[in-house]
């Protein structure tokens, strides 16, 4: 299992490598065929005259492109971002407690009553234990524990993760590499639990931990995965990628080099004035502007009437 869910986030990067590759080639030709030069006072004012925009296709494919990479580029760092602020301000909720061992392995305790254990972290992952947890489980059952979280400790699970969904989150046309890191997900688990039962030698004691942190002392159930107990009882799990997120990738994969394909050719034809493009739009803008203008505030009038 652990070089099954090795393979699959090899095939997830290297698509998300392939995926910027062509899109950060494509969006060079476009911003290659751009061009950032003032025009002429006069020339502007006849653009914005036109009621609608007089572009080329070729001259949208490139804006385009352009403008694709930079949302790329922002949804990226975003949801890197978000997740990192999430880690953080998990750790920093948690309740204060003291670092220990448990079968030779570092833990930072928690004082919670709820049992529970997870790794987080990414430059330097830590495994964290409840004080619940210890107090519950026997101590093959926190050996089996320790033993699953040291395995997404060692193999940096938390940051193979943030890549992956920061890759998918990206590249948003690209809907295979969220089904990709999804199943990743789950197969990281999956090879934790072995690495789990190799190590206390039998999966009774992981099964059993499994048990006990499901049911609360509350009476609240925390759910597991069908998939990880029918692995504890010797079934191979079967997972098969839908066609529809394999064929939308590769025709939006094929749109991007035929698009990068275009902005060449259109490059070679001569550059493309951005600031004379956007004033082309400019009386569609203007007008949307007013419909805007007209419209939200009765929207807002009719809102708080009812």
């Amino acid at each position: 299992m652990r070089a099954s869910a090795r393979r699959l986030y090899r095939g997830n990067l290297a698509l998300g490598a392939l995926g910027l590759a062509v899109l950060a080639l494509a969006g060079a030709v476009a911003a290659g065929s751009l061009s950032l030069e003032t025009p002429p006072l006069d020339a502007l004012r006849a653009a914005c005259r036109h009621l609608l925009p007089s572009t080329e296709p070729a001259e949208l494919v490139i804006v385009g492109l352009a403008a694709l990479a930079v949302v790329v580029g922002f949804r990226g760092a975003a949801a890197t971002a978000r997740h990192v602020r999430a880690g953080r301000r998990l750790l920093r909720r948690l309740p204060g407690g003291e670092p220990l061992e448990v079968t030779g392995k570092r833990v930072e305790l928690v004082a919670d009553d709820r049992a529970y254990a997870f790794c987080a972290g990414y430059l330097r992952p830590r495994i964290f234990l409840s004080t619940g947890a210890l107090v519950r489980l026997t101590e093959r059952e926190l050996a089996a524990v320790v033993a699953h979280e040291a395995h997404h400790r060692d193999r940096r699970d938390p940051l193979r993760l943030l890549l992956a969904e920061s890759l998918a989150e990206a590249l948003f046309f690209l809907p295979v590499l969220r089904r990709l890191g999804d199943r990743y997900r789950q197969l990281a688990e999956l090879a934790a639990d072995e690495a789990a039962v190799r190590a206390v030698g039998g999966c009774r004691p992981l099964a059993a931990a499994l048990l006990r942190v499901s049911a609360q002392d509350d009476g609240s159930v925390v759910s597991m995965a069908s998939e990880r107990v029918d692995h504890l009882l010797g079934e191979r799990p079967h997972w098969r990628l839908a066609r529809p997120p394999m064929l939308l990738s590769a025709l939006a994969l094929s749109a991007l080099a035929l698009a990068g394909l275009v902005a060449a050719l259109a490059g070679g034809a001569g550059s493309v004035n951005l600031a004379l493009l956007v004033s082309q739009s400019c009386m569609v803008l203007m007008t949307v502007a007013a419909l805007y203008a007209i419209l939200v505030p009765i929207g807002l009038s009719a809102r708080r009437r009812c």
